[in-house]
């Protein structure tokens, strides 16, 4: 029975290395220059083809594999300490404050300001919402769940309603911009954000590697973890504002992308079950490798025109979302 086990979970290693593989050769090669990861390999790259690849596509397809990584665990990290299926990076209006804060950087500063205050104003509002949700996180009363996550659905509407208005105080092609960026962008020249997302990335993962054991037991209840010895209170405070952080970062460089903190951590179950030593590697390589697959489709679909990703993530989160719940 046991070698059983470690056969399927061989297995399911090696395929998921193999599928790695093939959607990083996809997606450096998903573009205008089709060929350019063959010519590559073969030494024939003219010197814009070399441009294009290490200074285009493998930032892009960096930031797309941290910015996946950081949404699927932050929304496992939610849905394990409310305890609650549809908790996800957008619940808490987490992202939906630091998407205020970026577009009134962006859009109403003056432009010697913007590149210098857009992701401290999206950091900002992302403070601003924890702010908003900690008298309910700091209350003694372990079943306050619920609450905290009805202040911050009301929280995302909230934000939502004002940038909408926001858009009336803005010319045609500022409308545009905006509309391209809140479904989500990948857009980025240098190697210096995706580095930078990709390193906080990995030391979120290894947060949680650590806090696995006391995220298995939050899984029973707030009340048994808490008998267990758990300080659920102060858990949650510690990785919710990581988290917050980490939420408003991936919102300042790549818009407000939805549908991976939700689905990712489902998918994650489903594959490898419950036990968050397993759960949390894999929610971060599949959520990383999920962003980088759409980014690299919304290009292919999109051709000389870009594709926001985050709509190519709706389109394939829906009916993957679905599927997992019927067969549940």
């Amino acid at each position: 029975m046991s070698g059983s086990i470690l056969s399927a979970s061989s297995r399911l290693r090696i395929g998921s290395i193999v599928l790695s593989v093939i959607v990083l050769l996809f997606a450096l090669n998903a573009g205008v220059y089709e060929s350019i990861v063959p010519r590559f390999f073969r030494g024939a790259l003219t010197a814009q083809e070399s441009f294009v690849l290490f200074e285009l596509r493998v930032p892009r397809v960096l930031i797309a594999f941290a910015a996946g990584a950081i949404l699927s665990l932050v929304g496992l990290v939610y849905q394990t300490l409310f305890v609650n299926p549809l908790a996800s990076p957008y619940t808490l209006g987490v992202s939906g404050c630091a998407a205020v804060g970026y577009v009134i950087s962006q859009f109403f500063l003056p432009d010697s300001l913007r590149s210098s205050l857009n992701t401290i104003c999206s950091i900002i509002g992302g403070i601003a919402a924890l702010c908003v949700l900690l008298p309910f996180l700091r209350s003694n009363k372990l079943r306050m769940t619920d609450t905290v996550l009805l202040c911050g659905v009301l929280l995302s509407l909230f934000c939502g309603s004002l940038l909408f208005l926001l858009q009336y105080f803005l010319d045609p092609a500022g409308i545009v911009q905006l509309t391209g960026w809140y479904f989500g962008t990948l857009s980025v020249t240098g190697i210096e954000k995706p580095l930078l997302l990709l390193a906080l990335s990995l030391i979120l993962l290894l947060i949680l590697r650590y806090s696995a054991p006391a995220l298995d037991l939050l899984l029973l209840g707030e009340e048994y973890a808490h008998g267990m010895g758990v300080p659920v209170r102060a858990l949650q405070l510690r990785l919710i504002g990581f988290t917050t952080l980490l939420v408003a970062l991936t919102v300042a460089f790549c818009g407000p992308i939805g549908f991976i903190g939700l689905i990712m951590p489902h998918f994650g179950r489903a594959m490898v079950g419950h036990s968050h030593a397993r759960l949390i590697a894999f929610s971060f390589y599949s959520g990383g490798f999920f962003l980088v697959f759409c980014d690299a489709t919304a290009r292919i679909l999109g051709g000389m025109q870009e594709i926001p990703v985050g709509l190519v993530t709706a389109i394939i989160g829906c009916p993957v979302m679905v599927t997992l719940l019927m067969k549940r």
